[in-house]
């Protein structure tokens, strides 16, 4: 029952932010730490997505994975609502600041 718990709370209190700049990732570790990683948007190479299992895609939960160029942090968001909304979001920001729309 405490896994239960911890595991709810964890995916509760992490959160994923969207800007016209940057993606920002904020995973609560435990009671004490968490854990803060951004990546700007023109570093961002590729992002994909991934259902769980059958229960994942019946109601539309996975995973995303962000890769970024050089040496940062690359991202794996697990059990996320509608991921691959995510990622259509994140795909149309970088193609519009590649045209420098934004």
């Amino acid at each position: 029952m405490n896994i239960l718990i911890t595991t709810i709370v964890k995916w509760y209190y992490s959160v994923v932010v969207v800007t016209d700049r940057r993606v920002v990732v904020v995973k609560l570790e435990n009671a004490f730490y968490h854990s803060y990683s951004e990546a700007r948007l023109e570093k961002i190479e590729d992002v994909t997505h991934s259902t769980i299992n059958f229960w994942g895609n019946l109601f539309d939960v996975g995973n995303l994975d962000i890769d970024t160029a050089g040496h940062e942090i690359d991202f794996r968001l697990k059990t996320l609502p509608r991921p691959r909304e995510l990622q259509d979001l994140i795909n149309d920001l970088i193609d519009m600041k590649k045209k420098g729309k934004i």
